[in-house]
């Protein structure tokens, strides 16, 4: 089995290697969203530090081996033991501190502080102001300072109690409940006795599991909104097959000299089926937006919004251009081309103008989504 500190190097450079590549990607193609970009290039940076700190532990490990003799094995529970692993548990929670707190740095940034009263407001201000306070205790305990686990562990409790109100207030129940496993797995650790086997109890048995538990939270509790995120996807793909119906149907209309009845009914029928995806398209919108207003802010709720905000400019437009679409339909149906008249030739021309002109807008727009780098 390896032995601690190399974990931490490879760990550490795992976080390193993949953090580098992720933010790479991103400088490369930020969003058009401002607090986001800042929420991202932090939280790249800060899993980064972390990785170096991951890597500078290997190397003071590293270098005590070297000074020490590694071929004596230390006597299990031994004095000298109990020591190892009281060091190896106070960098253990060191590393699980600075997860957590780095996880949460995107929810601290991108949080509308200027709300007021609301609960989602008071949650994550309640959450950053005792992340300070577990931040000062993360300090003492990489400084080894005396008795520092007993205060710890008091502040752990109350933040736990503290946060598992807020998400049981906003039925976020499954992470209610793996908080306070977290804060069984911290009093485990510290107020069990130190020995090898409540050791590797807590921290190669519970805290993996609690971790792994904690990579499904997504899964568990966002069902709805990946339920609405994929209906929302084949609405956007459903609508754009609708406007290009539209489209073609207009297209082919004012391709002959002298339109059909026929030519006219599939304008004005393709306008009907548009304007039920559109209607169809901003109800689903609207869920996912009241969805994601429950949730704590993220990058994911900022991108969804933002690129809904987007679609709902097309969606505004297009209906406008197929409102002249069926408009020139309708006045093509009441004109007689026998006696075309130059006052009706001159109504054709500026409402077709003024589809190409809503076309020109859609097309902007679409592209400024496109450049944008919002994804569900």
């Amino acid at each position: 089995m390896k032995k601690p500190h190399i974990w931490a190097g490879i760990i550490g450079i795992g976080i390193i290697a993949l953090n580098i590549y992720q933010g790479a990607k991103f400088i490369a193609n930020p969003t058009d969203l401002p607090a986001v970009n800042v929420a991202l290039s932090v939280t790249y940076l800060l899993w980064i530090a972390l990785g170096i700190f991951l890597v500078a532990l290997f190397l003071k490990g590293k270098h005590r081996e070297e000074l020490n003799d590694t071929t004596i094995s230390l006597v299990p529970n031994s004095p000298e033991d109990i020591q190892r692993l009281s060091n190896q548990r106070r960098y253990i929670f060191v590393f699980v501190l600075l997860i957590t707190m780095i996880g949460s740095t995107q929810v601290w940034i991108l949080n509308n502080y200027t709300a007021g009263r609301t609960l989602i407001n008071a949650s994550v201000i309640f959450d950053l102001l005792f992340n300070a306070i577990l931040f000062y205790f993360l300090i003492q305990l990489l400084r080894n300072k005396h008795d520092v686990l007993k205060n710890f562990l008091y502040a752990i409790v109350i933040y736990s109690i503290g946060s598992m109100i807020f998400l049981a207030l906003m039925e976020h129940w499954y992470t209610a409940v793996m908080t306070i496993f977290f804060a069984f797995y911290f009093a485990f650790a510290i107020k069990a006795p130190l020995n090898r086997k409540n050791s590797r109890l807590a921290h190669l048995v519970i805290l993996p599991v609690l971790i792994v538990l904690s990579m499904a939270t997504p899964f568990l509790e966002n069902a709805e909104l990946r339920a609405l995120s994929k209906e929302a996807q084949l609405l956007e793909q459903q609508f754009l097959n609708d406007s290009a119906t539209v489209g073609t149907a207009y297209q082919l209309m004012l391709q002959k000299e002298r339109p059909t009845e026929v030519d006219v009914r599939n304008v004005i029928d393709a306008k009907e089926n548009f304007d039920t995806r559109v209607e169809e398209v901003v109800s689903n919108l609207d869920q996912l937006q009241i969805e994601f207003e429950k949730q704590l802010p993220n990058v994911a709720q900022k991108q969804v919004i933002r690129r809904s905000d987007y679609f709902r400019e097309i969606f505004a437009l297009s209906q406008e251009q197929a409102n002249k679409v069926e408009e020139m339909a309708e006045l093509i149906r009441l004109i007689d081309f026998n006696n075309f008249t130059k006052s009706e030739q001159e109504k054709i021309v500026a409402l077709k103008l003024e589809v190409d002109t809503y076309t020109t807008q859609i097309i902007e727009t679409q592209s400024r989504l496109n450049n944008a780098n919002l994804v569900y």
